[in-house]
């Protein structure tokens, strides 16, 4: 909601970190790694998976403010799936939800801003062979700065979220709940979107891609998981065999 500016700008929600805290109250901290400088260190959920005015393209915070009136929504919907421990307990409209929670995040980070500067960069090498147009070579390179990154994430943010929640809302969900004595992790950018048919990833396919899997941690206990459902006999048989606890509708 609109109020006191928010100088801190998280790209991954605390509602979200704190389900992988210890801490039953303030200031859910987190015991964290650092895979550039390969180092742990302890923090809590407000100072993690954040940037000062990591989204906004000027001082009025829309998109930080529109995000927290999201996020409340999703965090009901996150809940109720934590602690039911089944996908199955959703109505129609909070899976729809939590498919549109797996769009925002998976958008929202800075590995995909980093992502959408590297796509770019390489465009623009292309651009550059082929003798494009100037202006054609001004909107790619521009893709290529910070700021011209946030612009094409922030369009990615307003215009595609619907369209990659419908893709989803197609797949089998599963719910794998740990049960061993060792907690899941999740990192700043927590959708992992995998293919072990098809590794080498097609751009115009996407997830639409058969093979195509992701898994989403909601929580230290319960993996959210949603398969290419043309591959779901022989994915059920794997689990079955593999003796792995998981739920489904």
């Amino acid at each position: 909601m609109a109020g006191r500016e928010k100088k801190r700008e998280h790209y991954v929600p605390q509602f979200y970190l704190k389900a992988f805290s210890a801490d039953d109250s303030e200031p859910y901290n987190l015991f964290c790694y650092d895979m550039a400088e390969d180092s742990m260190f302890r923090s809590s959920t407000r100072n993690i998976a954040q940037s000062s005015y990591f989204y906004d393209l000027s001082e009025k915070q829309a998109l930080e403010d529109l995000f927290g009136d999201m996020e409340s929504v999703f965090a009901q919907v996150h809940e109720k799936i934590i602690q039911s421990q089944r996908i199955s307990t959703l109505t129609p409209d909070e899976k729809y939800v939590m498919a549109y929670f797996i769009s925002h995040q998976h958008i929202r980070t800075r590995k995909f801003r980093d992502i959408v500067k590297q796509a770019s960069e390489h465009t623009l090498e292309v651009v550059d062979e082929e003798k494009g147009d100037k202006e054609a070579r001004r909107t790619v390179e521009a893709g290529t700065t910070e700021e011209g990154a946030k612009h094409w994430q922030a369009q990615l943010m307003s215009n595609s979220l619907r369209g990659f929640a419908d893709l989803l809302i197609q797949m089998n969900w599963f719910l794998f709940v740990n049960e061993t004595d060792y907690p899941l992790w999740t990192s700043d950018h927590p959708i992992a979107i995998f293919n072990p048919m098809n590794p080498e990833s097609d751009p115009e396919k996407g997830i639409k891609q058969r093979g195509t899997k992701i898994h989403v941690p909601l929580s230290d206990a319960v993996v959210l998981a949603l398969y290419d459902p043309r591959d779901q006999l022989v994915l059920i048989h794997f689990l079955l065999a593999a003796g792995i606890d998981f739920r489904t509708e």
